[in-house]
């Protein structure tokens, strides 16, 4: 536990060296940004704002809540169509394989840190959230710590791309 109270296994977990892309990943933000849609600091902060709002607050975050859940009790049925719901919400097939190819990179590095689990396998998990909740549960991050920093994670990423 850090002097903040944060466990020191989601500080790894939300750290941009973390080798999964989630900070190389824009969300959106570059095509808004070629688009004249994102032009400036004010116009960041609302696409910024926007997408937390409407998008990971709305679906990610209840969902990630429940596949932590369900981790927790084991219910792979429940774990894995969280996971399916958030696939299929996607946006776009550009934003859907970028959640892929992150949740992929995330679980390599679980499994290279020894973590047995058929989640972990290449093409099992669709989505970030449900690759964070992996990891989370993993090295017993509680739930409310988990959500923060998958949140954490997005806002950092997107602000990222947006400078």
């Amino acid at each position: 536990m850090t002097a903040t109270g944060l466990p020191l296994q989601l500080l790894r977990l939300v750290s941009p060296s973390l080798p999964v892309g989630a900070f190389s990943y824009s969300r959106g933000l570059e095509w808004a940004v070629q688009a004249g849609w994102v032009k400036d600091e004010a116009s960041s902060q609302d696409w910024i704002l926007g997408t937390l709002e409407q998008s990971y607050a709305a679906l990610d975050a209840p969902l990630f809540w429940r596949m932590m859940q369900a981790l927790q009790r084991d219910d792979t049925g429940a774990f894995g169509a969280c996971d399916a719901w958030l696939a299929a919400s996607r946006e776009s097939r550009e934003i859907q394989l970028e959640d892929r190819r992150m949740a992929e990179g995330l679980c390599r590095l679980l499994k290279d840190l020894g973590l047995s689990s058929p989640w972990v396998e290449p093409g099992r998990l669709s989505s970030y959230p449900a690759a964070f909740a992996l990891a989370a549960t993993h090295s017993k991050v509680a739930p409310d710590a988990a959500l923060l920093g998958l949140m954490w994670t997005v806002v950092e990423g997107q602000a990222a791309a947006a400078v």
